[in-house]
């Protein structure tokens, strides 16, 4: 009989185990781990890596679910003085979803690391991606 109620409970915990587990896929729309899309951050991806003066910079932002500031910025990396300022292309100051745009760069600009900083909403914090310019 003792043994009989062994294999019961593992039955029964096996049977819990598989439950949780089909809750958590269920609830992330078929992908394992845990519920954090409410809490991603936004991505900033930048092409070319390293960009010569005078030529375009393209830039693609990816916004959390609580969306970013529309206005987009450049700062010199070496001393964070912001060179210029642009706007996303959503018609609000507050973008939700993903958006490109390309950026000629001036050929005033010295050589060095720069980056682009967008203001996340979902982190209350600004995301940067650096890049280079170079003559």
């Amino acid at each position: 009989m003792k043994d009989y109620l062994k294999n019961d409970n593992k039955t029964l915990l096996f049977a819990l185990i598989i439950i949780v587990l089909l809750i958590i896929v269920s609830l992330n729309n078929g992908s394992v781990g845990f519920v954090v899309s409410d809490f991603s951050s936004t991505n900033v991806e930048i092409s070319p890596g390293v960009v010569y003066k005078g030529e375009k910079l393209f830039v693609t932002i990816h916004p959390s679910k609580k969306g970013v500031n529309e206005k987009i910025s450049f700062y010199l990396l070496e001393d964070n003085l912001r060179k210029t300022s642009v706007e996303g292309s959503c018609n609000s100051y507050k973008c939700s979803e993903e958006f490109s745009f390309s950026f000629f760069i001036p050929n005033n600009w010295e050589n060095g690391i720069y980056y682009v900083q967008v203001y996340d909403y979902g982190l209350n914090e600004f995301i940067k991606k650096e890049f280079t310019v170079a003559t």
